[in-house]
Formats: structure tokens, sequence, C-alpha cells
């Protein structure tokens, strides 16, 4: 699912994408695939993008990506959340933008993955 987003001039470290919820299938069959960790991105060694499911391996949680500064995972400063799996691209395309606007843009900066 990263590879679909457009982070151009974001210097990004891939943690995971473990992203593999089938769209068509519900989720109540998908109960293993709803983890916490499931996308993560390291940008500018600054800010953290990060989609899980809480709480995890249940039907009653929902999707949450939240963005983190400096690595403090007690506070979020944007959050999304959604119920189903339909709307994360656009969602993860969002924090994108929203780290983007944060960053000062530098024509150097390019992706990496580890």
């Amino acid at each position: 699912m990263i590879e679909r987003l457009d982070t151009k001039g974001l210097f990004l470290t891939y943690h995971y994408d473990s992203f593999n919820i089938e769209l068509d299938r519900p989720l109540a069959e998908q109960l293993d695939e709803l983890d916490e960790d499931i996308i993560q991105l390291e940008v500018d060694n600054t800010y953290i993008i990060n989609l899980g499911y809480y709480p995890s391996h249940t039907i009653e949680g929902e999707f949450q990506v939240k963005i983190m500064k400096q690595f403090d995972w007690k506070q979020a400063i944007w959050t999304k959340t959604s119920k189903t799996p339909h709307g994360l691209l656009a969602i993860l395309q969002e924090a994108v933008n929203e780290v983007k606007k944060l960053t000062v843009p530098d024509e150097d900066k390019t992706v990496k993955s580890n």
C-alpha cells in the first residue's frame, strides 16, 4: 500500500508494511490481520506515520492513522480513524500531506527502505 502514496520530497524509512487485508472479504474473517502494527513510516527522522487497528484482533476495533513527532507515542499530533479499510489509502495520503506541511522541502531528499 505504501508504494501507492505520493511521498515525493520526503525522506522515508519504512519500518514495516504488513497490510494484508482483503477489501472484498469481511473483517470478521480476517481478525489475525487486525493488528496494532500494520504500517509504520518514519519521515525525515522526525515524524512517524503509523497505521494500526485498536483494539487489535477484535471486530469492535477501528483503524487509526496517527502522526507522532520525535517518537512521542503518548501524544499524536494528528489522528484519523476508520471502521473499514476502504478509505485507508486516502487517510494515509492525508497524513503524508500533513507531514509535508510540517517539513521544510529539500531538493536532495530521496526515498529509502529498510
